[in-house]
C-alpha cells in the first residue's frame, strides 16, 4: 500500500476500511465504527480547510484503518463490549449511533477522529510538522508531542532539506501490523531514509493514539480544542528562552531534539539534563534521587502494538519540558 496523492489516499482509506471482516459481530462493529466513522468525519471537512490538513488527516486515517485490525484482534471480548458501550448504545445493536470522541453526549467514544484531534492542546497541530511547545495537556496531547518531536527530527537530520513530513511518499507492507514500526517501515521503503522516517513517525503516532483509546481510562477534553477557545499562546508555556542549538537523540521513531548548550544524549536513546538526571547504562534516564540501581521497566500494556520500550518512551516524552518552541 503506497501513500501518494490525496485522491489515491482517499481510495486507500476506503479500501482499508472495508477490506477486513471479523467473524465475531462485536469486533466487526467496532472495526466499522473506527474506519467508517473516521472516513465520514474526513468527508465533512470544508473546502476552506487547508489542503495540507486534508492530506495529513487522510494519511493518518488510512494508517488507523490498518492498525485497527491488530488492536481489535488482540483485545478481549470483555473490553470490546466496554468500548462499544462507550458509543452510548448497548452492544449488538445494528442501529448503534456512531459518535465522535468530542460528542458532548458521549463519555468517551473510543473512535479515532483525526478531525477532532487536530488543533487540540499544545501539540496537536497535525498539518504543521514539528510545531508545539509546553507541557502536554493529556494523553492525546502527549501522543501528539511525541509525533511532533519525531517530525522535528526529520527536519533537523535532513541535510538536503528535501524530506517533507507532509508530502513525502512512503509505502507500508501488505501485512503491516505496527508491532516493529522502525523495521517494518525500513523493509517497506528500502534505500529511502526519508520515506522510512516519515512512515515510522506517522505509524507510531497512530499506534500510540490507539493505545490511549483502547486502554479505556482516558477521556477527550473539549476544552483543549482550539475552536472552543483553547489558546496555546496563553496556556502552553515555553520552557527554553536561552540560546538553542538543536540535535536529535534516539532513533526513529523514538527520537527527540535536545539543546546541546546544556543537555546531552544518553547512549543515543534519551536526552537528559546532567544538572538533575543520570544517564543509566541501559540508556534510560533517572533523577539523581532515584538512582540507576533502582531502575525497573514495568510492563504496562496500553496497546498491543507498542513494545515496552515504546511505553517508556511515551512516558518520558510526556514528562520532560527542557526545550522551547519547536
Amino acid at each position: 500500500m503506497t501513500f501518494l496523492k490525496p485522491l489515491t489516499l482517499l481510495t486507500i482509506q476506503i479500501t482499508c476500511g472495508s477490506a477486513y471482516q471479523f467473524i465475531q459481530p462485536n469486533k466487526q462493529q467496532l472495526y466499522e465504527a473506527i474506519t467508517i466513522f473516521g472516513e465520514k468525519e474526513l468527508d465533512s471537512l470544508q473546502d476552506s480547510d487547508s489542503k495540507n490538513e486534508k492530506l495529513e488527516l487522510q494519511r493518518l486515517q488510512a494508517i488507523s484503518n490498518r492498525l485497527a485490525v491488530t488492536f481489535i484482534t488482540q483485545t478481549t471480548d470483555t473490553d470490546i463490549e466496554k468500548l462499544l458501550s462507550r458509543l452510548g448504545v448497548p452492544a449488538n445493536n445494528k442501529n448503534r449511533k456512531r459518535r465522535g470522541i468530542s460528542d458532548p453526549d458521549s463519555v468517551f467514544a473510543s473512535i479515532i477522529s483525526f478531525k477532532d484531534i487536530n488543533n487540540y492542546g499544545c501539540w496537536c497541530k497535525l498539518a504543521q510538522p514539528g510545531k508545539g511547545w509546553g507541557s502536554a495537556m493529556d494523553s492525546i496531547d502527549t501522543a501528539c508531542k511525541s509525533f511532533q518531536l519525531c517530525r522535528k527530527c526529520i527536519a533537523i537530520e535532513d541535510e538536503g532539506n528535501s524530506c517533507s513530513p507532509l508530502f513525502s511518499n512512503y509505502t507500508i507492507g501488505e501485512y503491516f501490523s505496527g508491532h516493529d514500526i522502525a523495521n517494518e517501515c525500513l523493509k517497506a521503503n528500502p534505500g529511502d531514509s526519508c520515506a522510512s522516517r516519515v512512515c515510522s513517525c506517522e505509524v507510531q503516532f497512530v499506534s500510540q493514539l490507539m493505545s490511549v483509546f483502547f486502554r479505556l481510562s482516558d477521556s477527550y477534553n473539549q476544552g483543549f480544542k482550539h475552536d472552543n477557545g483553547f489558546d496555546p499562546d496563553q496556556s502552553c508555556q515555553i520552557w527554553v528562552t536561552s540560546p538553542k542549538q538543536w540535535e536529535c537523540c534516539g532513533q526513529f521513531p523514538e527520537i527527540m531534539p535536545y539543546n546541546t548548550f546544556d543537555k546531552y544524549c544518553c547512549k543515543n536513546k534519551m536526552p537528559y539534563s546532567p544538572d538533575y538526571q543520570l544517564c543509566c547504562s541501559d540508556g534510560g534516564v533517572e533523577h539523581y534521587g532515584d538512582g540507576c540501581s533502582s531502575r525497573t521497566r514495568t510492563k504496562r500494556h496500553i496497546g498491543p502494538s507498542l513494545r515496552d520500550d515504546s511505553l517508556v518512551w511515551m512516558d518520558y516524552v510526556g514528562s520532560v519540558d527542557f526545550y522551547g518552541e519547536m
